[in-house]
Order: structure tokens, then C-alpha cells, then sequence
């Protein structure tokens, strides 16, 4: 039983395993920084319809694009929740933990390419694991 944070308390998102919910941290404006108040949004697994998984393309100036995992609540109220699942300062590890956590608890991913599972039982790259999700979806 334990929290795993991925990214930080200012703008990332965790996994809460003895609490049995997922929290998201949004970006703090300049007065929450001074009053030290985080803004969170916390999601109770229970509460969780499913997770659909997809990702964005950051164009780089040099070089192939970056790609970073974005994840959309959808709740039994049918409310939805869009977040980013990766970004530069989340590493592979954490990330296949939460992820282990997550479908331990029986979380549903709406997962069209697989990402989750290839993250989970291969070695590859995130970045290489969405290329060829990329790719896949732009051949269909």
C-alpha cells in the first residue's frame, strides 16, 4: 500500500493505493504558490467508469516529434477528467507502476493501440511505444 507520485505536487498527478484514488495536481497561480496551497482533484477508483488512453505530439525544432501519454477519466456520472500521464520528468518505471496499480484495482483502460500493456510488459521507450501507436493510427 503506498502513493506513487509521478511528476510533483505542481503539476503532475499521483496513484493512491491505500486511499484508493488517482490525484491530480494542477498548476498553481502565483497566489497559491505564496499561500502554499496545492490544487488537486481527487478521483476515487470506485468511482471510475474507465480510463481511455491516448497521446499528443510535440513537434521538435530538430528531429522526430515527442510524444507524452494523456489520460481521460470518464466517471460513472459520465463526467469527463483529461490529464497528461507522462511528460519529461516522469520516468518509465513509476510510470509501469502506477499502471500495475491501477489494473491491480481493476481500473479499465480504453486502450486502442495497447500502450498500456506495451509500456507494462516490454522494454521499449515510452517515446518509441507511441511512435508506432502514431504511425498505426495514421495507416488505418
Amino acid at each position: 500500500m503506498k502513493k506513487i507520485l509521478l511528476g510533483s505536487k505542481k503539476s503532475g498527478w499521483a496513484v493512491d493505493d491505500e486511499n484508493k484514488e488517482i490525484i491530480i495536481y494542477h498548476p498553481q497561480s502565483f497566489v497559491d504558490k505564496m499561500q502554499k496551497k496545492i490544487n488537486n482533484t481527487q478521483v476515487k477508483f470506485e468511482d471510475i467508469e474507465y480510463i481511455k488512453v491516448g497521446w499528443n505530439n510535440v513537434p521538435l525544432a530538430a528531429g522526430q516529434n515527442q510524444h507524452f501519454v494523456i489520460f481521460v477519466i470518464e466517471l460513472k456520472n459520465k463526467e469527463k477528467i483529461q490529464f497528461d500521464g507522462t511528460s519529461n520528468n516522469i520516468t518509465r518505471d513509476i510510470f509501469k507502476e502506477a499502471m500495475i496499480v491501477l489494473k491491480k484495482n481493476s481500473i479499465v483502460f480504453k486502450d486502442e493501440y495497447h500502450i498500456i500493456d506495451d509500456i507494462i510488459n516490454t522494454e521499449n521507450l515510452i517515446w518509441n511505444i507511441l511512435d508506432n501507436a502514431e504511425l498505426k493510427r495514421r495507416n488505418k
